[in-house]
């Protein structure tokens, strides 16, 4: 719950843009797909149009991140926005050439992304109740925004706009390197792991630390290779829930069966608390083949080198999203889809061998046991 506490800030500061995600990735997923299967209409108004979309969102998310970080941390939203729309003008490049030739490409347009717009809403929010402290009432108004802006100005520019821009490029380069990296055992090793944990990770509260680093992959290298990974431990929990289902009716506990069947529904929609929390969680074996069916999608998934366009919903909802990649955006979705269906069949699977029909007569619901 340490865990939870301290990355609860990146929830409040996500959550809020999370249609802006979805929106946009399936614009452009849906964009790839139509000119896939209709080449005919590449460069026509809607596929432009969609494109358009994605494009202003994926250009102006650190705004929308400064502005809600800020918030978040007790400053000026306004001010937040403002400080990471100057470092996106085309002038700020004109900045670089008073670092060394060597580190001037860190200093762009745009550089250190949604990473540096929170850092620096941070630092503005501090400085802002500093100000505050030792201004007088009549003048707080004018002067605390001001000086604010002002003093984290030039520190941003040259320090945190360079330091995340070369954080965000270390862990692009090492995301690229798990997901696309010629070693097919390295990929497989990656999918395994990062499928694995992250149902895990959605239970202590750290999957908004992924959303920061989708954002960071998308902002680099224009697509996502970690998500479709991720989104394989859904449909494992789905394939553990039918399981589960049919265990229970032979066991007499059609309380369970019920709960198990209700969540279903969701699991395959991309929404996977009613299964975490209603089955998984009842047992930890449960729980454990949930996670080792995922691994097995994951590596899959990590193997055919899928990727999305944006990040929002998994299961099937996501299918639009996966149009990134290696190969065609077709064969992309395909393979995603063929990922959901291992990891159904791996969570059903392991569920039923590994988990007995004894096990299940005893559970009480309502609370979670440990075995």
């Amino acid at each position: 719950m340490m865990a939870e506490g301290r990355f609860s800030f990146l929830s409040r500061i996500f959550s809020p843009v999370f249609p802006g995600f979805i929106t946009a990735g399936l614009c452009a997923g849906f964009s790839a797909l139509l000119t896939q299967i209709f080449p005919s209409l590449e460069g026509c108004i809607l596929i432009r149009m969609l494109n358009l979309v994605n494009e202003a969102f994926s250009t102006y998310i650190p705004v929308y991140t400064g502005w809600q970080a800020a918030r978040v941390f007790g400053g000026d939203a306004v001010l937040g926005a403002l400080l990471a729309m100057v470092t996106m003008m085309d002038g700020i490049s004109v900045l670089a050439s008073f670092l060394p030739d060597s580190l001037s490409f860190l200093i762009q347009p745009g550089a250190g992304g949604v990473l540096a717009s929170i850092a620096g809403a941070y630092v503005l929010s501090r400085l802002e109740k500093a100000f505050s402290k030792v201004i007088k009432p009549a003048l707080a108004d004018i002067f605390t925004p001001l000086l604010s802006f002002l003093v984290v100005l030039v520190p941003y520019v040259f320090i945190l706009m360079p330091f995340f821009s070369f954080v965000s490029q270390i862990l692009c380069s090492f995301v690229s390197f798990l997901f696309s990296a010629d070693s097919v055992v390295i990929r497989l090793v990656a999918g395994y792991f990062c499928a694995f944990i992250f149902l895990p990770v959605n239970l202590i509260g750290l999957n908004y630390a992924f959303v920061a680093l989708y954002l960071v992959q998308l902002e680099e290298s224009g697509s996502i290779s970690l998500y479709p990974v991720l989104a394989m431990a859904g449909a494992s929990q789905v394939g553990m829930a039918v399981a589960v289902m049919l265990k229970s009716r032979k066991a007499g506990r059609n309380d369970l069966r019920n709960i198990a069947a209700s969540g279903i529904i969701p699991g395959l929609l991309g929404v996977g608390a009613p299964l975490m929390y209603g089955v998984s969680l009842l047992r930890s074996r449960l729980f454990l083949c949930a996670c080792a069916g995922a691994g097995f999608a994951g590596s899959f998934i990590a193997m055919t080198r899928v990727a999305s366009t944006g990040w929002g919903p998994s299961g099937l909802l996501a299918i639009p999203l996966m149009t990134a990649g290696n190969s065609s955006s077709l064969m992309s979705v395909a393979c995603y889809v063929a990922g959901l269906g291992i990891s159904f069949i791996c969570g059903f699977v392991i569920t039923c061998i590994f988990v007995r029909r004894e096990s299940l007569s005893s559970i009480i619901i309502g609370k979670a046991e440990r075995e």
